[in-house]
């Protein structure tokens, strides 16, 4: 679906008043852009389906050029960025953008946008705080995704102060969504590094019966029923 700035019209509630908000006038030029662009997205969909991400970037990045307010490209390269792996920089300009350009979420975007960026900042300690300030503002406008919950527990894991909060965001998670195995384990390991064996037992057998190739919540349920 091709989600550009310029191309809507909508009503929101800014401000406790309802505004009708054309962002940009479609001229001339933007028509003959609108054209090449759903030209581009079909060559987008054809690389997609043989799984080439790269020559994918390239055509999100030509829809950028024709037109720089394309929220749905920036979000989409960024994403192929994330996966990619190896364009960190890259998804996390990307995912800003999408932010910048649309910071009340008209579009919907800013979920992933925040999202996938709290997750590239939680990889490197030093924007520890950028991580959960992005995963609170991906809950602020969406709190039903069980990942971020998963995540932001995740963070608070890495320092002992901040444990009740992670076990918070870990049952959260299990709440949302009950099938995940790192869900119990992850709450069976701060379970256990509190001395809370009953509890950190019954999370890594769940964890285990989730998955039965999770060695880590095998070894531990051996180690604690040993004591």
């Amino acid at each position: 679906m091709y989600f550009c700035i310029f191309a809507i019209k909508i009503k929101t509630n800014i401000d406790q008043t309802d505004k009708e908000i054309d962002i940009m006038d479609l001229e001339k030029k933007n028509e003959v852009a609108l054209d090449s662009i759903y030209d581009i997205e079909e060559m987008i969909e054809e690389a997609l389906g043989e799984n080439d991400s790269e020559k994918a970037i390239v055509l999100w990045s030509k829809i950028i050029e024709l037109d720089g307010s394309c929220l749905e490209a920036y979000s989409n390269r960024g994403y192929l960025y994330f996966t990619g792996g190896e364009d960190d920089e890259k998804a996390i300009e990307d995912f800003s953008m999408v932010i910048e350009l649309d910071p009340h979420n008209v579009s919907g975007f800013n979920v992933e946008a925040y999202f996938y960026r709290g997750c590239l900042y939680a990889m490197d300690e030093k924007t520890y705080k950028l991580a959960i300030s992005d995963f609170n503002a991906t809950i602020k406008i969406f709190p039903y995704k069980a990942d971020v919950y998963f995540m932001r527990g995740g963070m608070y894991s890495q320092k002992f102060t901040t444990h009740k909060k992670a076990l918070a965001d870990f049952g959260k998670a299990i709440e949302l969504d009950n099938s995940q195995s790192k869900y119990y384990h992850a709450r069976a390991i701060i379970y256990k590094d509190n001395y809370l064996f009953d509890k950190a037992l019954a999370d890594f057998r769940k964890a285990l019966e989730l998955d039965n190739h999770n060695e880590d919540a095998r070894f531990n349920i051996e180690l604690i029923e040993k004591r």
